[in-house]
């Protein structure tokens, strides 16, 4: 199965130089987060469950949006967006690199423009995991 996402340095025409860990776990609480001790990134459980349960109680425009979006789709979607951007403050604090700037708001973009260059590509970045 390939996936846009999944490959993204290889659009940067090579490897990371070094390796990114990536955690899943309980935590005992709503989270994700980029450790600088640990240099690795990890996603609470507790996190992505709050999307995944939340989304009936969103008033305004966006409610209109999700009334009609597939669950896990948006679900898929908001645990990559969180992904990408815990990845950004991991790559501005492991390879040093300068921020101009919010940090919070530049690692949104980079989360957007991940998403967005990873989709344009050709492969949808979340079919392939929706697929029964």
């Amino acid at each position: 199965m390939s996936c846009g996402l999944c490959a993204f340095p290889s659009t940067w025409g090579s490897e990371l130089p070094q390796d990114i860990p990536v955690t899943f776990r309980d935590c005992g609480m709503v989270n994700a987060f980029w450790d600088t001790d640990a240099k690795a990134l990890t996603l609470c459980y507790e996190f992505i469950q709050i999307y995944n349960t939340g989304y009936e109680e969103v008033m305004g425009e966006e409610s209109v949006f999700l009334a009609g979006a597939d669950r896990d789709m948006v679900l898929t979607g908001t645990t990559l967006f969180i992904m990408m951007h815990e990845l950004g403050h991991g790559f501005i604090d492991r390879f040093a690199l300068p921020v101009t700037g919010r940090e919070e708001d530049a690692v949104d973009q980079f989360a957007a423009l991940m998403l967005i260059d990873a989709d344009e590509k050709g492969t949808p970045v979340l079919e392939p995991h929706l697929s029964g």
